[in-house]
């Protein structure tokens, strides 16, 4: 196996997930790459993201969406994301509630 050079992976990217709960942000992905490499990897990925994906850079996503749709979707799916999880937490405490009262 050849020797890496860590040292020329001079920047570190990570992408989390902060919609849930910001204090608790969830680590999706993480990259080191050169710096050098920065801006050509932030193009592929947006390229990748709009082909493969569906998804829209910002700048364009705040020029052609003068209704905010993203936003609101992204609201209402975090919204229900959220209320699953509550209602999951007491369905959690009620069936622990029940096991100790031994039912």
């Amino acid at each position: 196996m050849e020797d890496l050079d860590f040292s020329r992976l001079d920047v570190a990217l990570a992408i989390y997930d902060a919609n849930d709960d910001p204090r608790e942000a969830e680590l999706l992905c993480g990259v080191a790459l050169r710096k050098d490499d920065l801006e050509a990897f932030l193009h592929d990925l947006c390229e990748l993201a709009e082909r493969k994906y569906g998804g829209m850079r910002f700048a364009r996503l705040l020029d052609e969406d003068e209704d905010d749709e993203a936003m609101e979707s992204a609201y209402v799916r975090w919204k229900s994301d959220s209320l699953s999880r509550v209602i999951e937490e007491a369905e959690r405490c009620l069936d622990e509630e029940n096991r100790h009262e031994g039912r």
